[in-house]
């Protein structure tokens, strides 16, 4: 299991989406952010991130601000958004990649 630089994630994340699949049927709980803060509360305003549909459909800003809030390099570069979305799933544990 690959854990982030700053990631305090607890096992209890990565057991919950891993056995909740694409999030599809039971919707992932939300990560707090490296500082503790709810990226779906103010002053973010960031989707929650329920399922892997919802994650897919993130566009390259959106997923930036996700991995700036687990402290989390973007990676430069043609078809960075591709691989922001799958480190966001990373950071929160999702094994649906």
């Amino acid at each position: 299991m690959r854990l982030f630089q700053g990631a305090r994630l607890s096992h209890a994340y990565f057991y919950s989406h891993k056995m909740n699949g694409d999030g599809s049927i039971y919707p992932f709980v939300v990560v707090p952010s490296n500082d503790g803060t709810n990226h779906t509360a103010q002053p973010h305003n960031l989707p929650a991130l329920t399922s892997v549909a919802v994650i897919d459909h993130l566009q390259m800003p959106i997923s930036n601000r996700f991995l700036q809030g687990y402290d989390e390099n973007v990676p430069p570069g043609h078809g960075a958004v591709t691989e922001c979305r799958r480190l966001v799933k990373i950071a929160i544990g999702c094994r649906a990649l």
